[in-house]
C-alpha cells in the first residue's frame, strides 16, 4: 500500500515539473520577446484609395429599399464594402437618405473599426429632442445603425465624443447608444468611473450631464 503511495507522490511530482518547464519558463521567455511590441490597433490609419467603379456599384446597391436585399449584395465582398460605405456616409456630395442607407448597411454588417465615422454623423435624419422612448430606426437611424453593430469597442468612442461635445443633443445621444449597447446599468457605471478619473473641470461637467440622462 505505501509503495503504491509512495508511486503516485512519485508521478504527482514528475507532472508538476513537467507543467513548470512547460509553462512557466516559455512565459518567461514570450515576456522577454513582446517588450519592444508597439501597442494600438494600425486599423484605418492608412488613406484608403477607393475604386471609383466599386463605389458606383455600391450606390446602386443603396438605391434599393429593401435593406435585406442591399445587405445580401454586399456580404460577398464585406471588406472592401466597409471602405466604400464609410466614404459615403463622410460624403457631403451624396443626398441624405444615400449616406443613412450606407451607414444602416455597415450597421447591419457589424462594422467594428472607424466607429467615429457613424458618431461623428448622429444628427442625419435625426429629429432632434425625442424622448429615448420615442428613439427608433426612422427618427435616430444613424444611432442605431451604431447600436446594431454591438461593437464594445465603440465605449471609448462615445465617451471621448460626450467630453468633446459642443452640442448637449450630442451628450444626450451618446449617452442614449451607450446605453443600449452596454445596458442602462453597465453604462451607468462606466460613466461614473470615467467621471471619477476625469481630471479636465469642462469635460468632467458634461461626463457628468450624460449620466444624468440615464437616471
Amino acid at each position: 500500500m505505501t509503495s503504491i503511495r509512495n508511486r503516485g507522490i512519485y508521478i504527482i511530482t514528475i507532472r508538476f515539473v513537467f507543467f513548470i518547464c512547460i509553462f512557466i519558463f516559455p512565459l518567461r521567455n514570450s515576456n522577454c520577446e513582446v517588450r519592444d511590441i508597439k501597442g494600438g490597433s494600425t486599423i484605418g490609419t492608412a488613406k484608403r484609395e477607393i475604386d471609383q467603379e466599386k463605389r458606383e456599384r455600391v450606390i446602386e446597391i443603396l438605391k434599393k429599399d429593401n435593406i435585406d436585399e442591399m445587405i445580401s449584395n454586399f456580404f460577398p465582398r464585406r471588406s472592401e464594402v466597409f471602405w466604400i460605405l464609410l466614404d459615403i456616409v463622410k460624403s457631403k456630395e451624396e443626398s441624405t437618405n444615400r449616406r443613412i442607407a450606407a451607414a444602416r448597411s455597415l450597421g447591419e454588417l457589424g462594422l467594428d473599426h472607424n466607429l467615429n465615422v457613424l458618431i461623428d454623423n448622429f444628427f442625419l435624419g435625426c429629429e432632434k429632442g425625442k424622448s429615448f422612448e420615442e428613439l427608433n430606426w426612422s427618427n435616430f437611424p444613424v444611432g442605431f445603425a451604431l447600436i446594431k453593430t454591438s461593437a464594445s469597442s465603440a465605449r471609448l468612442n462615445l465617451l471621448n465624443k460626450i467630453k468633446l461635445a459642443r452640442d448637449e443633443e450630442m451628450i444626450r445621444l451618446c449617452a442614449f447608444v451607450l446605453m443600449k449597447i452596454e445596458d442602462k446599468d453597465v453604462a451607468k457605471f462606466i460613466l461614473e468611473q470615467e467621471i471619477k478619473k476625469e481630471t479636465v473641470t469642462s469635460q468632467k461637467e458634461k461626463l457628468e450631464k450624460a449620466l444624468f440622462y440615464l437616471e
